[in-house]
C-alpha cells in the first residue's frame, strides 16, 4: 500500500569564508610566463578587490620580496570629502558587495641584476586583522652583457725598476662575467720577461677590477748606451668562456729600456781609454821601443904595470 511522507529540504549552511574579501591581480603571471622588466619602464599591477562582507571595510596593500634597490609605489583611489576637496589616503574603503581597485607600480633600478623576481602582494583588512590575502607576480630581467677592458700605463720606461701597467676591467652588465687573458711578447724570445698575478678573473655585475702587469728586460749587457732606448712591444689577448662579447678582444702595449746614465757612459769611456792606452804602451814596449845606447859599465886596467914600447905612451 502507498505511504505518504513529508520531506523537508534545509538550505545549505553558509560558510563564514564566503564573506571574506577576494581580489584578482592583473596581469596574470606564471613561472613559465613572467613579465619581462624593461630598463626605465615600471611594471604596473592592478588589483580588483571585492568586499563580500556586510560591513564597510578598508583595505591596505603591502609588497615584499624585492631587493632594497627596487621601489613599489601603491596608488589608492582618491576619496572626495566634499566641497571639491580630495584626500589622498593609504587605504581604500569599499562598501558591502562593492568593488575597488588598487594600482601598484614596480620600479626597477637603472640596470637590475639578471634573474627571476617574485614580489608578494598582501591585502590587509581593517575589520579583520588576522586576514591576509596573498598574490604573487612573476618578474624576469633578461641578462645584458657589456664587458670593457683597457690597458693603462703606470711606468713604461725601465731603469732600475720593472715597467708597470694596469689591466682594467669594467663589467657594465647585470650578470657575472669571467674573463681569461694571455700575454704574448712581440720581441725576440727571452729578451723580456712579464709577470701576471693571475690569468683568470671573475667580475660581479656593475663592478670594476684591475690586474698589475710588470715587464723587465733581460741580459744587462744588451742595454743601450745612448739614443732613445730599446722598445719591447707585447700583446694581451682576452676571451670569455661563455663566448660573450668583450670590448676590445686584444690590447697592445710597449715598454722601453732607456739608455744607461751618463756617468756609466763616462766611466766606460775612461775605462776604454785606459785599456787603449795600456795596449799602445805594451805594443811600443815590446815592438817599437828603440835599443838602448851603449854606455861604460866598468873601466879598469888589466895590469898595473906597463912597459913603454916603440916610444909610445903607456
Amino acid at each position: 500500500p502507498a505511504t505518504r511522507c513529508r520531506l523537508q529540504i534545509l538550505a545549505p549552511e553558509t560558510s563564514e569564508t564566503t564573506q571574506d574579501p577576494t581580489f584578482t591581480i592583473s596581469p596574470l603571471t606564471t613561472p613559465d610566463r613572467p613579465v619581462l622588466v624593461q630598463p626605465g619602464i615600471p611594471v604596473t599591477v592592478e588589483l580588483l578587490i571585492e568586499n563580500r562582507s556586510e560591513r564597510v571595510d578598508r583595505f591596505r596593500l603591502e609588497c615584499t620580496g624585492l631587493p632594497d634597490d627596487w621601489t613599489v609605489q601603491i596608488e589608492y583611489p582618491r576619496d572626495f570629502t566634499g566641497l571639491g576637496l580630495v584626500r589622498i589616503d593609504d587605504s581604500v574603503g569599499i562598501n558591502p558587495g562593492d568593488r575597488g581597485t588598487i594600482r601598484a607600480d614596480i620600479h626597477a633600478p637603472t640596470l637590475p641584476l639578471a634573474g627571476s623576481y617574485l614580489p608578494t602582494f598582501r591585502l590587509a583588512s581593517e575589520n579583520d586583522s588576522t586576514l591576509g590575502l596573498l598574490a604573487l607576480v612573476y618578474l624576469r630581467v633578461e641578462p645584458t652583457y657589456q664587458l670593457q677592458a683597457q690597458l693603462q700605463t703606470i711606468q713604461d720606461q725601465v731603469r732600475d725598476r720593472p715597467a708597470q701597467f694596469s689591466l682594467q676591467f669594467a663589467n657594465l652588465g647585470n650578470t657575472p662575467r669571467q674573463v681569461q687573458f694571455a700575454l704574448t711578447p712581440l720581441s725576440p724570445p727571452d729578451t723580456c720577461t712579464y709577470t701576471l698575478p693571475t690569468e683568470t678573473l671573475t667580475l660581479a655585475p656593475q663592478t670594476t677590477t684591475q690586474v698589475l702587469v710588470e715587464g723587465r728586460p733581460q741580459h744587462w749587457w744588451t742595454r743601450p748606451w745612448f739614443g732613445i732606448g730599446k722598445s719591447y712591444p707585447f700583446r694581451i689577448d682576452l676571451k670569455t668562456p661563455d663566448r660573450r662579447p668583450i670590448t676590445p678582444e686584444t690590447l697592445q702595449g710597449s715598454l722601453t729600456w732607456v739608455p744607461r746614465p751618463w756617468w756609466q757612459l763616462l766611466l766606460a769611456v775612461l775605462a776604454g781609454l785606459g785599456i787603449f792606452g795600456t795596449l799602445i804602451f805594451l805594443i811600443w814596449w815590446f815592438f817599437l821601443r828603440p835599443p838602448a845606447p851603449p854606455n861604460v859599465v866598468e873601466f879598469a886596467a888589466e895590469d898595473s904595470r906597463y912597459t913603454e914600447a916603440n916610444g909610445d905612451m903607456a
